[in-house]
């Protein structure tokens, strides 16, 4: 049985130029989950759909202007995904961190995620510019004339 990660380390996000970054929260618990969608130049020259899908957390750090003076060499470094826990743990508690909420005398949903932690994976895609991680459960990729 092939994994996540190992599926999605399967694709070449190197030299793409990302052109496009959705944020799509849930609104209501039990409906849809939240989605982040990726539009993005393949080194084809064709345009991709990346979806992370069931996504719980999301942590974007971006120079605007380096992404823009590597967008037409292609501003991608490379990718990686993991569902090691300590790592996810990690991540989930710095953005914990910077949320400005505090739970007292019932369980966060920090916690009751960190209980079903074995469930996602990290994914991380770096830019010249910058970094995307998500943790989701899983992910789509949309080849051309497929990305809408």
């Amino acid at each position: 049985m092939t994994t996540i990660p190992t599926q999605f380390q399967k694709f070449n996000f190197h030299d793409s130029t990302i052109e496009n970054i959705e944020i799509i929260p849930s609104i209501s618990y039990g409906r849809k989950k939240a989605k982040i969608i990726l539009i993005f130049k393949g080194e084809d020259g064709k345009n991709y759909k990346l979806q992370f899908t069931d996504c719980r957390n999301i942590q974007l750090s971006a120079d605007f202007d380096l992404l823009k003076d590597n967008s037409g060499f292609g501003n991608t470094s490379h990718s990686e995904a993991t569902y090691k826990p300590k790592k996810l743990i990690k991540l989930i508690k710095e953005i914990e961190q910077i949320s400005n909420i505090e739970y007292e005398g019932i369980k966060s949903p920090v916690e009751k995620k960190i209980e079903k932690i074995d469930q996602f994976t990290c994914f991380i895609i770096y830019f010249f510019g910058g970094t995307l991680k998500v943790i989701g459960k899983n992910f789509k990729l949309k080849k051309p004339n497929n990305i809408r």
